[in-house]
């Protein structure tokens, strides 16, 4: 199978977005996507690259939810994203991670470590379901 290149992809996701119409005017003001950034920065300061990217994703789709609820989406989507981006020697430190929870201590690892910490504000819109 031929693969196709960015050119061909390209022109395929135009040609999609006017057959749908797609109009890029609903997008966030410029003020409320670094509101997003700035809220997810200090929580993955090593990735900003993804932090940037989470936040633009966010701003693109899902700009009917509140800004407070879009910084906890970006937040949660960008320590997803950051788990691919550490090194391996890194990932071993999951070893650990169950006894560590149970036995509360703080959790070594460095991507998930910040992710528990983050829990409260990724949690607090679903009221009575937490």
């Amino acid at each position: 199978m031929e693969q196709a290149s960015a050119k061909d992809l390209s022109e395929i996701l135009v040609r999609f977005l006017l057959r749908f119409e797609y109009d890029d005017n609903e997008r966030l003001s410029q003020a409320e996507l670094e509101a997003i950034y700035n809220f997810v920065l200090p929580y993955i300061p090593g990735n900003k690259k993804i932090v940037r990217e989470m936040a633009d994703y966010v701003d693109c789709a899902f700009s009917f939810l509140l800004l407070e609820i879009r910084q906890a989406v970006a937040l949660y989507d960008a320590f997803q994203m950051s788990m691919d981006n550490i090194p391996v020697e890194q990932h071993d430190s999951l070893q650990g991670l169950c006894a560590q929870l149970s036995a509360g201590d703080k959790v070594q690892h460095p991507v998930w470590g910040e992710f528990f910490k983050a829990i409260p504000l990724l949690l607090k819109d679903y009221g009575p379901y937490v």
